[in-house]
Order: structure tokens, then C-alpha cells, then sequence
């Protein structure tokens, strides 16, 4: 159990890699890969976050029907396992397709739910988000002094626990209301500040780089022992029935080298080793015994 549980989170670890570098078709397949080995767990709650991440690539893509299933799915899951946090989160990012989609009412309403559950839980930021949908849709319908009414709301909660990318995005909101009233004053002003935001978050961005850099180099690394284990599973599974074939390569270096092997090329990132002076069939298990002999599994974790 404890082995699948770390494919689960290696899985999703590597959709959500993907789904920040917007590379969305290779983040469904990891996520579809970890919601199965979730099923097979039983880990009902972890589905349900799966479920959000896949409604959220679908909103991305505009594909608001399938968005909306599984965000209402994962919302039901959300629901049963009384989880306030994620019932407002969900219910925001439902608010946000059906806002996307034109449907502002619907958009409303579960905005207006995610803001009760956020408030029950005095959950921050979940009350900025949700301030911002029912501001936008306001803003939508031409009723503005209620978008700003919400938009200063958001502003207001942003600076008391200082997110200044809340921040910035609350005066972006507030110079286009005032801009809607034909408020040019204090729609410029709302501006010049949402301006001043950009350069000193892009700032911060750049100190973040390096840190982005090395997750990636990580991640990497777990996707190459996550193939690694996949081959090793492959092989005990041979040896198991104990088949003589010729083999043929294999990623032990040690045992090729006792043997006269000599280093592939490389594929994919992956090593591949192959015989040079023996075809001679060998039996699987003694070789999966020589394989194994002063090998270190790789850990799911990369140590």
C-alpha cells in the first residue's frame, strides 16, 4: 500500500509540473494515471482532488462541459468528507467556468457559496477569490458600484495578510470598474499602483527561477526511477517464471562489466547496457540474482 500511495503522489507531482508549464495533455495522462492507482487504494478524498485538477485543465482548454464534471464531482466528494477548504475552492473554480461560459448567474451563486465556506473557515484568500468572481460577474452585468464593492473587499483582505499578488490584481479590477463609471482619476491611480505591483513581483519572479529550475531538475529524476522501476517490475516478472531467453541488455553496470559489457547509448535519458560477447541463453533468475546482487532500489522519494 505504501508503494502505490508514492505512485499516487509521484503521479500527481508530475501532472501538476505539467499542468504549470501549460502543457496540459501530458498533465491528463499523469493525472489520469493516479486517479486509477487512487480507485484501487480506495483513497476517495485524493480522487476528489484529482477530479478538481482534471476540471481545471478542462477550463483551461474551454471545455466547459467536462470542466464542470469533474468539478462537480469533486465538489460531491468535498462535500461528503465536510471539507469546508475544499468546498470553497471548488465551488470558486465552478464559478469561474460558468463565468467563462456566459452563464453569470450560476457563476454567482456558487461564488456566493464558496464565500460562506471560506468565511466559516476564515480562509483568506479563498474570500479574496471569492470576492473577485462576484466582482467580476457585477462587472459583467453593468452593475458596477457592486463590482467595486467587492473589489474593495478583496483589496482590503489582500493587504491585511499582504498578498501582493491579490493586491495587484484587486487594482487592475478597480481601475477597469472606475474606468466602466467614466471615473478616469481614480481609475489611473488604481492603474499606476497595479503597474508598480508588476515590476516588483517581476522582480521577486526572478529570485523564484532558480528555485523552479531545480524542482524541474528533481522532477526529472523521479520521472527517470519512475521508469527505472517500471523496467525493474517488467524484469522480476520475467525471472518469476524462470525463462531462458538470451538476454540481451539490462541496468545493472556492475554485472555487464563482470561479464565484458560494454555502455549503450542513451535513449529517452535512460541507460541501456547490452552484451557484446555472450548470446548464450541464460536462465532469467540467475540473471535477475546477478542483477540485483549490490544494487540499491531507488526510493520514490529520489534518495
Amino acid at each position: 500500500p505504501d508503494a502505490r500511495n508514492d505512485r499516487v503522489f509521484i503521479m500527481i507531482s508530475l501532472g501538476n509540473l505539467f499542468f504549470y508549464q501549460d502543457n496540459f495533455a501530458v498533465a491528463l495522462e499523469y493525472y489520469l494515471k493516479s486517479y486509477e492507482l487512487a480507485q484501487e487504494a480506495e483513497q476517495i478524498e485524493v480522487m476528489g482532488k484529482i477530479n478538481h485538477n482534471i476540471g481545471l485543465i478542462y477550463v483551461k482548454e474551454k471545455n466547459y462541459e467536462e470542466a464542470l464534471k469533474y468539478l462537480n464531482q469533486s465538489l460531491e466528494i468535498a462535500m461528503k468528507m465536510k471539507d469546508n477548504k475544499s468546498i470553497s475552492v471548488i465551488s470558486n473554480n465552478i464559478g469561474q467556468a460558468y463565468y467563462e461560459k456566459g452563464d453569470y448567474d450560476k457563476a454567482n451563486a456558487f461564488s456566493e457559496t464558496a464565500l460562506e465556506m471560506a468565511k466559516s473557515i476564515e480562509d483568506k484568500q479563498s474570500i479574496c477569490f471569492a470576492y473577485q468572481n462576484l466582482g467580476k460577474n457585477a462587472l459583467m452585468k453593468s452593475e458596477i458600484e457592486s463590482a467595486i464593492d467587492y473589489f474593495n473587499k478583496m483589496l482590503e483582505m489582500a493587504e491585511d495578510f499582504q498578498n501582493k499578488i491579490i493586491i495587484r490584481d484587486a487594482h487592475l479590477y478597480l481601475s477597469q470598474a472606475f474606468a466602466e463609471l467614466e471615473d478616469y482619476k481614480q481609475a489611473f491611480e488604481h492603474r499606476i499602483k497595479y503597474d508598480q505591483l508588476i515590476e516588483e513581483l517581476n522582480v521577486l519572479e526572478s529570485s523564484r527561477a532558480l528555485a523552479k529550475y531545480e524542482f524541474e531538475k528533481q522532477t526529472q529524476r523521479i520521472m527517470i526511477l519512475e521508469k527505472l522501476n517500471e523496467e525493474l517490475e517488467q524484469f522480476t516478472s520475467n525471472a518469476a517464471h524462470d525463462l531462458k531467453e538470451p538476454i540481451h541488455y539490462c541496468l545493472q553496470r556492475p554485472y555487464f562489466e563482470k561479464t565484458g559489457a560494454k555502455a549503450g547509448t542513451y535513449r529517452d535519458g535512460l541507460p541501456e547496457y547490452h552484451l557484446q560477447c555472450r548470446q548464450k541463453p541464460l536462465s532469467t533468475g540467475r540473471c535477475f540474482a546477478s542483477l540485483c546482487k549490490g544494487r540499491q532500489q531507488p526510493r520514490p522519494d529520489g534518495g
